[in-house]
C-alpha cells in the first residue's frame, strides 16, 4: 500500500496491523479505533484525520504529517515519531509510553491523562497546551479556530 490514496475513507475499526502505508495519503480519514499496531506510516499524510482510540503501538510514524489530527485516547506506546509533525494534534488521553521523537509542536494538546512515561519528554517545555477539564470546551474552540487559520 505504498503511496496509496486513502484520503477521506472510513477505516474505523479496521485491522491494519503491520500494514505498509509508507507515504500513504490518509488526509481526513476516519481511523477511529483502527488497529495500526506495527504499521509503517513513514512519510504518511495523516492531516485532519480522526484517530480517536486508534492502536498505534510500535507504529513507525517517522516524518509523518499529523497536523490537526485527532488522537484522543490513542495508544502510541513505543511509536516512532521522529520528525513527525503533530502541530495542532489533539493527544488528550493518549498513551505515549516509550514513544520516541516527540518534539516542539505548536498547538499540540494534551491533558492530565496523556501518558509520557519513559519518553523523558516535557510537554510544557515543548510548548504543548495543557487542557484542563473545565477549560476543555474553550481549548477545543481555540484549537478549531487555530486549525482554520492554518488551512
Amino acid at each position: 500500500m505504498n503511496r496509496i490514496d486513502l484520503s477521506s475513507l472510513d477505516l474505523s475499526g479496521r485491522n491494519l496491523t503491520n500494514a505498509n502505508l509508507h507515504s500513504a495519503n490518509l488526509t481526513n480519514a476516519n481511523l477511529t479505533n483502527a488497529d495500526l499496531t506495527g504499521a509503517n506510516l513513514t512519510g504518511a499524510h495523516i492531516r485532519d484525520a480522526n484517530l480517536t482510540g486508534a492502536n498505534l503501538t510500535n507504529a513507525n510514524l517517522t516524518s509523518a504529517t499529523l497536523t490537526n489530527a485527532d488522537l484522543p485516547n490513542a495508544d502510541l506506546t513505543g511509536a516512532n515519531l521522529t520528525n513527525a509533525d503533530l502541530t495542532g494534534a489533539d493527544l488528550r488521553g493518549a498513551d505515549l509510553t516509550n514513544a520516541v521523537g516527540l518534539g516542539n509542536y505548536p498547538l499540540a494538546l494534551y491533558d492530565i491523562n496523556t501518558d509520557f512515561t519513559g519518553t523523558g519528554f516535557d510537554p510544557v517545555a515543548a510548548g504543548w497546551t495543557l487542557v484542563v477539564e473545565d477549560r476543555a470546551e474553550t481549548a477545543e474552540r481555540e484549537l478549531a479556530e487555530a486549525r482554520e487559520d492554518t488551512k
